[in-house]
């Protein structure tokens, strides 16, 4: 895996964001970003089928609601782009407020409402 890892990144430096995909298929997929922007939530959905989505910024000393409902609605406002109605929810708040690299895990449920599904 280190092998891997210094072949996209042989400066040693990582991106600061890590996103994580969890639940779909694959069951987890791991991407590294600048800036959440860089990501298209949407189009990584309609791909992995994620429940979860897991971040870490190692910008941030400090997980603050603000910034995680910031967080949340960027990710809400990519992913209802073409329509769908998405449900976004901080899975667990064990790091909120708390210092550190902390990272945050986020539910997600996604359902269409023209076509009145939910996936």
């Amino acid at each position: 895996m280190q092998h891997l890892l210094d072949q996209y990144f042989p400066n040693g430096e990582r991106p600061l964001i890590t996103a994580t995909f969890w639940g779909g298929s694959p069951v987890c997929a791991r991407v590294y970003v600048e800036e959440l922007s860089d990501i298209d939530f949407e189009d990584s959905y309609a791909y992995l089928y994620f429940d979860v989505i897991s971040i870490s910024n190692n910008s941030y000393k400090t997980w603050t609601r603000k910034r995680i409902k910031e967080v949340i609605e960027q990710i809400k406002e990519d992913m209802e782009f073409d329509g769908d109605v998405v449900e976004i929810e901080l899975e667990d708040d064990w790091g909120v407020n708390k210092p550190g690299s902390h990272e945050i895990s986020l539910c997600c449920g996604l359902r269409n409402p023209e076509r009145n599904d939910c996936r």
